[in-house]
């Protein structure tokens, strides 16, 4: 049986040892990704934990609210929110060579940045631009993108995956 059908049974059957036990089961499972992930960005061992324990209280708490799909991308989804929302708290952005427990990572972002940004301005519109920006740099979210435009989540979220699209092909 699948995690997620594990976690929807156990909520459903509202058994808190069972719960517990299928948490733990989903934090030994994707722990590491999740500090793989948090690590792209943090490198300070201490930080990362801080990070990593922030991902699993946030997805403990929503584990009853939402129905979870796929638990290892929510949980991305949840370490890279969570990541971002750390570094605007400190106020910096650091490059990662290499951390030992999650492996190697990143190589220079600013790099990877500046060649996105020169590709997006040739194949993309502005309005494509500010809404991959948005997403992908400030972590905003497409309820979020779409309220401040004014415009349908629908739109905002189709806007953002053709816009991959095109960026993917013009880069190959």
């Amino acid at each position: 049986m699948s995690l997620e059908r594990k976690l929807k049974s156990a909520i459903k059957a509202n058994d808190a040892s069972k719960i517990k036990s299928v948490f733990e089961e989903i934090y030994y499972e994707y722990g590491k990704l999740v500090g793989f992930i948090i690590s792209k960005y943090v490198s300070n061992r201490a930080d990362i934990e801080e990070i990593i324990n922030d991902v699993f209280i946030s997805f403990s708490l929503r584990m009853f609210k939402t129905e979870i799909k796929n638990i290892k991308f929510y949980l991305a989804v949840i370490a890279k929110n969570a990541t971002l929302k750390f570094i605007r708290r400190q106020g910096r952005f650091e490059t990662v060579e290499y951390c030992e427990e999650y492996g190697r990572v990143n190589e220079n972002e600013s790099l990877f940045y500046d060649d996105f940004l020169s590709c997006a301005y040739k194949n993309l519109k502005e309005n494509e631009i500010n809404i991959l920006l948005l997403h992908l740099v400030h972590g905003y979210t497409f309820v979020e993108i779409a309220q401040r435009y004014n415009t349908p989540v629908s739109t905002v979220s189709s806007i953002y995956h053709r816009s991959i699209k095109k960026l993917r092909k013009s880069l190959r």
